[in-house]
């Protein structure tokens, strides 16, 4: 699977991006493809009913970072973390996004140890000074984003956006903020909320949002983390953007 990406990614040559994103795009899921069993293998447990399933999105530049050479880094953390983990193929991207979407299941405590340890391997991935609009990359790579069920939006809105501000007071944030519904499809159930400021600031706010989500009866999060078949809508949004996004 990863390894016919990364020919299709060759002959195309990634004409939208650079020759430096395109070497960062073949290295990245050249990476991936030497781990594409352990992916698979993660598939096929039975891990119908965990304690706790929660998605990070994680910007496509620091996938290669997260996976490790020949899967190493996201083997150790799974290990560690005693999860599942499983990573979406390039270009199937969450809605409105160029971020690829993780999966974490397994118990609530080692899941929110798992976010942790990824989210702190995107805030470590270098980002060249020669790549296209780099001081957007740094800021995405300061925060944290999470995709949950769109239906729940309300517990971080609220009303004109209140309990949105609230949260960002509480926790001294500079950003929390919830995916405009202008970027899903009708029938994209999910949505993401980005979560930035000082590492341990955002380290509470994350804790804070998925405990608030998972005590929630109504929180029932899909397994898949293939979003292609949702509808267009993500792709045109992504023609009209250069890369990486900014996601303020």
């Amino acid at each position: 699977m990863w390894k016919s990406i990364v020919t299709r990614v060759r002959v195309a040559g990634v004409t939208s991006t650079s020759r430096l994103q395109t070497q960062l795009l073949l290295r990245t899921f050249s990476q991936a493809a030497d781990q594409e069993v352990i992916q698979d293998d993660s598939a096929d447990k039975d891990i119908d009913n965990p304690a706790s399933r929660v998605k990070i999105a994680i910007p496509f530049w620091a996938v290669g970072t997260v996976i490790g050479v020949k899967g190493g880094n996201i083997e150790k953390i799974r290990r560690d973390c005693e999860t599942s983990i499983r990573i979406s193929e390039y270009g199937d991207f969450f809605p409105g996004s160029r971020d690829n979407v993780c999966l974490i299941e397994g118990d609530s405590e080692n899941v929110v140890d798992a976010v942790h340890k990824i989210s702190q391997c995107v805030r470590n991935t270098e980002i060249p000074e020669s790549f296209k609009f780099p001081e957007g990359a740094k800021s995405r790579q300061r925060g944290v984003k999470l995709i949950f069920p769109k239906s729940l939006s309300g517990l971080f809105i609220g009303k004109g956006g209140e309990d949105q501000r609230k949260i960002q007071e509480e926790f001294s944030l500079e950003t929390f903020h919830v995916q405009h519904r202008n970027t899903l499809t009708e029938d994209c159930t999910e949505r993401s909320i980005f979560i930035k400021g000082e590492e341990e600031n955002t380290r509470q706010a994350v804790n804070y949002v998925i405990e608030k989500l998972e005590s929630n009866p109504d929180h029932k999060l899909e397994r898949k983390i293939s979003y292609g078949n949702i509808g267009n809508t993500e792709r045109e949004t992504l023609k009209l953007h250069r890369l990486p996004q900014n996601p303020k």
